[in-house]
């Protein structure tokens, strides 16, 4: 039997009450119907210990301590990597943290505007496109990724894992 947080009996509740069947519950938070079942009925099953594959994902927002700690690293050079080993953060969550501060970053001062300057401004029009395109896309995965199950963040977490390593070994 899994070691059910307080959220997660509030969700398998939400769930039943917008009418999702009890099998389905079952299913989406790796329970037995028995198991959601006793949530429903309000009976706490004794607790047990629950074995790595039991874990769930804490989905919890992360507190304004954690975000500080998480830049600061990530500023004093720390690799995503490391900085979810140290702070139990998910990798694509320092992702997405480490792409706020670049787009909050503050342009650089103009300097000179000499020919190659220019040249490479007319380009960046055609990339600015692209770039809005791309913002796009991340704003609509972001969306995506927030409705996934347990499971399935986890995969998608894999593949970001494995996105990187393919990036350093291409360098």
């Amino acid at each position: 039997m899994a070691l059910l947080t307080q959220t997660d009996k509030t969700r398998i509740r939400q769930m039943r009450e917008d009418g999702t069947p009890v099998s389905y519950i079952a299913a989406a938070m790796e329970l037995t119907v028995e198991e959601v079942e006793a949530v429903l009925a309000r009976k706490e099953p004794p607790e047990q210990p629950k074995t790595r594959i039991e874990k769930k994902r804490d989905t919890r927002p992360l507190s304004d301590e954690v975000k500080a700690e998480v830049i600061s690293m990530a500023e004093s050079g720390s690799t995503i990597a490391e900085i979810a080993a140290k702070t139990g953060v998910s990798q694509s969550s320092i992702s997405r943290i480490k792409s706020a501060m670049k787009e909050k970053e503050p342009a650089t001062a103009a300097t000179a505007a000499d020919s190659e300057e220019k040249i490479s401004q007319v380009e960046c029009t055609t990339k600015s496109a692209e770039s809005q395109a791309l913002k796009a896309a991340k704003a609509k995965l972001l969306a995506i990724y927030e409705t996934l199950s347990p499971e399935e963040c986890r995969a998608w977490e894999m593949g970001e894992v494995y996105a990187e390593v393919v990036r350093g070994c291409g360098e």
